[in-house]
């Protein structure tokens, strides 16, 4: 109030009603920087610390850029009226007036003086004037820090964005993590049986105790190892093109995301445009009304239309931070992004080759089933092979006679295991073609549902692309012309406010038809590179 009293006085200006207006908005916002550092205070307090130059100095670092921008907003956003000359800068100037004048002091008086009663408060006693200067000092010097800790929203482009994702994303990092897993797997095929270490001691020759010393080994067929390593290789690929698949998923998600805020930051320019139009629009039904040039409707359809923008307004920025959330869980980073971009209508080269779509990673994925069931059955054919078994032997041969001497000798073995009983084989074999079948039927399903796919999303952007041709060669070319004519003739007294309003109506839903057919473009320009690009 002082500062709004203030700057009242040194314009040389009346109390008015809309000076009144704008102490009762002074007052919500002085009252607002207040409670939020107090609740800062009250907040580290109940965190522990017990030091009250330290509470002081931390929440008032912490809490300073939230309560200079909102003094600044409200400040900056009134300067204009508070400068304005033209008609209804009678009304305009002392409401501007009193909440700049009023939210300067009121700033520093909460950045300043607040701390100080607010250490004065919480140790009950009067404070020294050294003290005082040293705990103003302190608060000071925490001012010029606090921008450091501020959490300012990121600009990223998408590019940035995409490759932000790729090196975050959990989901990409456990598909790379199972591609090295399978891959690590393929050294695994050469799975020889453990070596038989034999010894035997007795009388197995004879009525003597004899000594026997082995060493027996059995390998399946060398064919077998092969293809079980050709089995495991192919294995290995399905890990690659899965890490491929997510990570193209996660590319489109996030091109989608970020031309989603892309969009609503386009959609807000027009509300905005709109709003600052309604707004002019008011002020002057609400003069034209104090003055008795116009009747109550006007005055209530400007403040239906403008509150109309306002709501709208709201609901945008709602939406927006819910698409930026799911744009940094998509990042996997807590940082608050902010798009960066040339155009928001993409562009798409139409050339691409429709078979581009053969090597998308999910039919991949399905070429590799068919490939892993074929390396199955080698693998059960190369079963029906002999398993081969050798052995080394020591042996002693003791005799119980003077007639006859002892001896020991080294002898070897080797012989072969042939599976004579191989009817399991057979049904896994049957089984595994089957299985086959249907994997080439999936494959053949998966192609025909990406192409049919391209054809839908094609035809979709060759229609949005007609549709913005024609808004931008016709449609939006007319709308500068249109408003303008409008003003022109409602100032003029040629139209009443009704067609006013309807002209100006019309010209802001072609802007918002315009850039909704340029959403629907963009994404089925994503859903297109999604069809013909491998990541």
């Amino acid at each position: 109030m002082i500062g709004g009293i203030f700057f009242l006085a040194m314009r040389g200006m009346p109390f008015s009603i809309s000076a009144g207006v704008g102490f009762i908005a002074l007052f919500g916002v002085a009252v607002l920087n207040g409670l939020v550092l107090i609740a800062e205070f009250n907040r580290i307090k109940k965190s522990g610390e017990t030091d009250l130059k330290a509470i002081v100095l931390q929440g008032t670092r912490i809490r300073l850029r939230p309560v200079l921008m909102t003094a600044l907003v409200a400040s900056l956003g009134f300067l204009p009226m508070a400068l304005s000359n033209g008609s209804g800068a009678e009304v305009q100037k002392p409401l501007a007036t009193v909440v700049i004048g009023g939210l300067i002091v009121a700033t520093f008086l909460t950045l300043f003086v607040l701390p100080i009663l607010y250490i004065m408060f919480e140790k009950g006693i009067k404070l020294k004037s050294r003290k005082i200067k040293s705990i103003t000092t302190i608060i000071v010097f925490g001012m010029f820090f606090s921008f450091q800790n501020g959490n300012a929203q990121e600009k990223i482009s998408i590019n940035k964005a995409v490759e932000t994702a790729l090196q975050n994303n959990l989901k990409v990092k456990n598909q790379k993590l199972n591609s090295e897993y399978l891959q690590k797997l393929t050294k695994t095929g050469y799975d020889i049986p453990n070596t038989g270490i034999i010894s035997e001691y007795g009388q197995f020759n004879s009525i003597v105790n004899d000594i026997k010393i082995g060493i027996s080994q059995s390998i399946k067929f060398p064919t077998v190892y092969s293809r079980q390593k050709q089995l495991l290789i192919e294995e290995s690929k399905t890990g690659e093109w899965n890490e491929a698949l997510q990570r193209k998923e996660l590319t489109k998600q996030v091109t989608t995301v970020f031309y989603e805020m892309v969009y609503l930051k386009e959609k807000e320019q027009i509300l905005l445009k709109s709003d600052s139009i309604y707004s002019d629009f008011l002020r002057k039904s609400v003069l034209r009304f104090d003055k008795g040039e116009s009747n109550i409707l006007e005055k209530v359809t400007a403040e239906n239309q403008a509150g109309q923008i306002k709501i709208q307004l709201q609901e945008l920025q709602s939406d927006y931070k819910i698409r930026q959330t799911q744009f940094k869980y998509l990042l996997n980073d807590d940082k608050d992004f902010m798009p960066v971009w040339d155009k928001f209508k993409m562009t798409f080269d139409e050339k691409l080759d429709e078979n581009a779509i053969e090597n998308q990673p999910s039919i991949k994925l399905k070429e590799q089933e068919v490939k892993i069931n074929e390396a199955e059955i080698a693998v059960e054919k190369s079963k029906k092979m002999p398993e081969l078994i050798g052995g080394v032997y020591w042996q002693t041969f003791k005799t119980n006679t003077a007639f006859q001497n002892s001896y020991n000798g080294v002898y070897g073995q080797f012989g072969l295991a042939l599976p004579l009983f191989n009817s399991s084989i057979n049904n896994r074999k049957k089984a595994l073609a089957t299985k086959t079948q249907i994997a080439e039927n999936n494959m053949g399903f998966e192609k025909l549902k990406l192409q049919n796919q391209y054809h839908n999303v094609l035809q979709e952007y060759q229609k949005n692309k007609t549709t913005i041709d024609y808004y931008e060669t016709k449609t939006l070319k007319s709308v500068d012309i249109v408003t303008k004519a409008a003003n022109d003739k409602f100032n003029n007294g040629d139209i009443n406010y009704l067609e006013w309003v309807m002209l100006i109506n019309q010209n802001t839903q072609i802007q918002s038809n315009y850039i909704e057919v340029v959403r629907k473009l963009n994404n089925s320009i994503i859903e297109l590179n999604s069809l013909t690009k491998t990541e």
